[in-house]
């Protein structure tokens, strides 16, 4: 009987140092910055400014049951190491709120098959990695710039100018 007890303890003891390896393995995953040498391309879907849901979106995967959400992929290199630059920035939020997503980006990882995920919204909540991101407007700033013009609210207002300036000049 002694052996048996001495085998499960030895079994009981390699589990535990194996699950202990594996969390630190997964905390260290999620808390690691993305090198962008090894990104392949960023891929956006987002709403426009003008799209309305009856609801709040909470969910990424929602924004794709969406038939009118639109799509971005990037793959200069420039706009890579910029983008992921602020993702590697970001902090966690001390504290949690409702949020409505808007635009999802992904980060396509060379030689993977899934990439890494950020949702955003429009009253500038980040979420990445399943948790809420302090707000970063150096974030907001490039999107504002790299997206389309209907995305954003900035973007929108310089549209609106743009068109008044046109109708006013005929």
């Amino acid at each position: 009987m002694k052996k048996k007890k001495s085998k499960n303890n030895q079994l009981s003891g390699k589990m535990m140092s194996l699950f202990s390896a594996l969390m630190l393995l997964f905390l260290w995953s999620c808390d690691s910055e993305i090198d962008s040498d090894k990104v392949e391309a960023l891929k956006f879907i987002y709403l426009s400014r003008e799209v309305t849901t009856p609801i709040a979106v909470m969910d990424s995967q929602d924004i794709f049951s969406i038939e009118i959400s639109k799509d971005t992929i990037i793959r200069d290199r420039k706009i890579i190491e910029d983008y992921i630059d602020l993702v590697n920035a970001l902090e966690k939020a001390h504290n949690d709120r409702i949020y409505n997503i808007r635009i999802v980006s992904f980060i396509k990882l060379k030689g993977r098959e899934k990439g890494i995920e950020l949702s955003f919204g429009w009253d500038d909540f980040i979420i990445y990695k399943g948790r809420l991101m302090e707000n970063n407007q150096e974030m907001f700033n490039f999107l504002d710039q790299l997206l389309p013009e209907d995305v954003f609210y900035e973007n929108s207002i310089r549209l609106l100018e743009k068109e008044i300036n046109t109708h006013s000049q005929k």
